[in-house]
């Protein structure tokens, strides 16, 4: 048998004992999202882990800022092709999003994009570029394709570097109740350079953590960056969902097997993320595509396949993780 080689998320679907000790064993590193959930259930979760299987390690993954629109109380918005709309960035109006009025969550987004931008909303499915600047808190944008946006989807730009922090305040409270638990590795969201790693290598330090630091690449800066980070960090993911935004999505075969090799070099184990058995939330067996896809995983030389939504909030989370390990067991070049 060969060691684990499965990073999975635990939520609600597979967070009891009876599902923990049916996967824990096929298991490398139990995720602990801090994007959901509160300081006790992931106590609580991490305890169990523990109690089932010692020898399961235990990422915390720090939420980092997520840029997002605001809420549409009137429910989910139509755009087409050449519409235009405000981007607004206001706090006391996040609730309030109509089709003329989209509010973001942080003041970066309208402060550091200027005419000319491209947006992506939605992991990717809304586009829109900025054509109107409005002082440093309003743009006005025009949408670059017909679709939908609703209550609290993502943003995403690939032509700006915006200067907000990747450990936001809520980072930093959770980095705070993390180390109580002695993780075995903590994950920095959105990277953009070396210098992000050592901040936050600093401050386990000054907490005594000993807990390995994961980077999550998903921004284009941390591309134009990628040796200098992978230098300073312990372990490498590549995550798909917002790299894949934040780049041109047909570059992504061919970055996820740089990311790949510059860990090689450097001697950094890497994490193959996002979407690998993603229709496995709902389904008991997995595409063609993605059958590829984690096969391409195996042989491009990751050193582990993460699940999310799939052993978070799945159907058919027991089923997943054995097709997943059984696929390890069948292509990887240890066996």
């Amino acid at each position: 048998m060969i060691r684990p080689r499965i990073v999975a998320t635990i939520g609600p679907a597979s967070e009891n004992p009876e599902v923990l000790s049916e996967i824990l064993s096929y298991i490398a590193i139990a995720r602990m999202n801090f994007s959901h959930g509160s300081y006790e259930e992931h106590k609580n979760k991490i305890d169990l882990v523990r109690s089932i299987h010692p020898n399961t390690k235990i990422l915390i993954d720090l939420q980092g800022p997520k840029i997002r629109v605001g809420k549409f109380p009137d429910g989910p918005v139509q755009y087409r092709k050449g519409e235009r709309t405000h981007m607004i960035y206001d706090p006391t109006l996040l609730d309030t999003c109509d089709k003329s009025h989209v509010y973001v969550s942080i003041p970066e987004l309208t402060r550091d994009l200027n005419v000319g931008d491209i947006l992506r909303f939605n992991d990717g499915y809304l586009g829109a570029k900025v054509v109107e600047k409005r002082g440093d808190d309003k743009l006005y944008i025009e949408i670059t394709n017909n679709g939908i946006l609703s209550s609290n989807k993502g943003v995403n730009t690939s032509t700006a570097s915006l200067s907000v922090d990747p450990l936001t305040a809520k980072d930093l409270r959770d980095i705070e109740f993390a180390v109580t638990q002695n993780p075995d590795y903590i994950a920095i969201s959105f990277v953009r350079s070396a210098d992000d790693v050592r901040r936050l290598r600093e401050i386990l330090a000054g907490y005594d953590c000993k807990a390995k630091i994961i980077v999550k690449i998903e921004r284009h800066e941390a591309i134009t960056n990628l040796d200098e980070i992978v230098q300073e960090t312990d372990v490498v993911m590549i995550a798909r969902g917002d790299l894949g935004v934040e780049v041109d999505i047909t570059d992504l075969p061919v970055l996820q097997q740089r990311i790949i090799e510059t860990s090689k070099k450097h001697k950094k184990e890497c994490i193959w993320a996002t979407q690998v058995l993603e229709t496995m939330i709902k389904s008991p067996m997995p595409t063609r595509a993605e059958v590829t896809d984690l096969h391409t995983a195996i042989i491009s030389g990751a050193d582990y396949t993460m699940l999310s939504s799939e052993s978070a909030v799945g159907d058919y989370v027991t089923d997943t993780i054995e097709f997943m390990n059984d696929m390890w067991k069948k292509y990887s070049p240890s066996v």
